[in-house]
């Protein structure tokens, strides 16, 4: 029984682990498009050309800097004008 315990535990402090630095990402503070909590943007990216929605994405938050989920991760572009 104690054992059931101590995995509960690991498992807890993995999940308090994986939130805390979901909300203390430096990138959050980025301008960038909101997506599905899962899949983030990837059903845009897919669906439209090459490079479009990065640079709509760009001239719509009017920034070098953007970032986006996708598929689970966080992706940071730097555009060049």
């Amino acid at each position: 029984m104690l054992w059931a315990w101590l995995l509960l535990a690991v498992i807890g402090l993995f999940v308090i682990r994986f939130i805390y630095q979901e909300w203390t990402n430096p990138l959050n503070s980025l301008p960038g498009p909101r997506g599905d909590p899962l899949l983030g943007v990837m059903r845009t990216i897919i669906n439209e050309p090459p490079m479009q929605p990065h640079l709509r994405w760009a001239k719509e938050f009017k920034s070098p800097l953007i970032h986006y989920k996708y598929d689970f991760r966080k992706i940071l572009v730097q555009f060049v004008f």
